[in-house]
């Protein structure tokens, strides 16, 4: 019989056939790693993440987040049930320094074999800070900025290497639309702007913190203020925005108004003015009407003779309203 002896080449090429049967036995690691295109640069695939708002930066356009994980018992939910939760699953295991998020917070393990030990609980957990994420919505801002995303806000993130080789995160907004309702928290003003509050994922207006106290410009027809212009806004109305690199824009656009239709709080009275309300009657903004009467007098001796609901034409000039031209009424004998 004869014998073949393996050379030290071909030990090694055995080796080699062995190591790759290990790594490609398992369909899993027959997946390679793939390259993605990201603003023009092509990087190797990376693991990204969901996150979500707490609270605004240093930095335009950074914020303060913390991660967030999908509910697999929520993935077939048809009720309407928030599908993400915070990280912290209290039957998994942790290791020492793995991260969690939960009631808003970040934390840091502590130990090894960390299980069933909800944070804070400070004997294994310790808090640390938020990933600070830049969105890429606002990576050119506007030098009159104000943040484009409110708390509670959701991003997809990924992490990028800048130009000094710092790990850096930045990520999209996932949270419904790039237009947002906004409750406006003033009459039209004498300006091109006017400041409102946003309505949050919750369908809830934002009264305090981010997403509150923002300043909205309004696309005027010519070079007029809010406070001439139709529709006229006020106080609580409810508008369409959209932030576009950190300034906040309404999406109707307004003309320059030369007339309004007002309804009358009350009956004529014994004065050349009455108080209306302007475009709505009952919820319109209160005004003020001028009347100008031939023969002189007072309204409620004049024709024709308003009553409540009434409905007349107005118009503005300066700070002052003015309503149609009356006759002063005749007694009949």
């Amino acid at each position: 019989m004869q014998h073949h002896v393996l050379t030290q080449r071909g030990m090694e090429q055995l080796r080699e056939l062995w190591h790759w049967y290990q790594r490609n036995k398992n369909p899993r690691h027959r997946l390679r790693k793939r390259s993605i295109g990201i603003g023009g640069v092509t990087t190797a695939a990376v693991e990204g993440k969901i996150v979500q708002v707490h609270s605004e930066a240093e930095g335009d356009g950074i914020y303060n987040c913390y991660e967030k994980i999908v509910n697999a018992t929520k993935w077939i939910d048809e009720a309407g049930s928030d599908k993400l939760v915070d990280t912290w699953i209290n039957i998994k295991v942790y290791k020492r320094n793995d991260t969690v998020s939960w009631g808003g917070t970040r934390y840091r393990s502590i130990h090894n074999n960390n299980q069933n030990n909800e944070p804070p609980n400070v004997v294994w957990w310790e808090e640390i800070e938020y990933l600070e994420v830049l969105n890429l919505l606002e990576n050119d801002p506007e030098e009159t900025y104000k943040e484009c995303l409110a708390e509670g806000d959701r991003l997809k993130i990924w992490s990028i290497t800048d130009n000094v080789k710092n790990k850096q995160w930045v990520g999209i907004p996932m949270s419904g639309s790039f237009v947002r309702m906004a409750k406006t928290t003033q009459d039209a003003p004498a300006d091109t702007k006017i400041t409102a509050n946003l309505i949050g994922n919750d369908g809830v207006e934002i009264t305090a913190g981010l997403g509150s106290g923002i300043d909205v410009y309004c696309n005027i027809r010519g070079t007029h203020n809010l406070d001439v212009s139709l529709p006229l806004l006020k106080d609580d109305d409810d508008i369409l925005v959209m932030n576009i690199q950190g300034k906040w824009w309404c999406l109707e656009t307004f003309n320059v108004g030369q007339t309004w239709k007002a309804y009358c709080k009350v009956a004529a009275g014994a004065a050349a003015t009455i108080v209306c309300y302007l475009d709505t009657d009952g919820t319109g903004i209160q005004i003020t009407v001028n009347c100008s009467i031939a023969g002189g007098g007072n309204l409620n001796a004049a024709v024709p003779r308003l009553a409540d609901g009434d409905m007349i034409i107005v118009s503005k000039m300066g700070d002052d309203w003015y309503g149609p031209l009356f006759n002063a009424s005749q007694d009949c004998s």
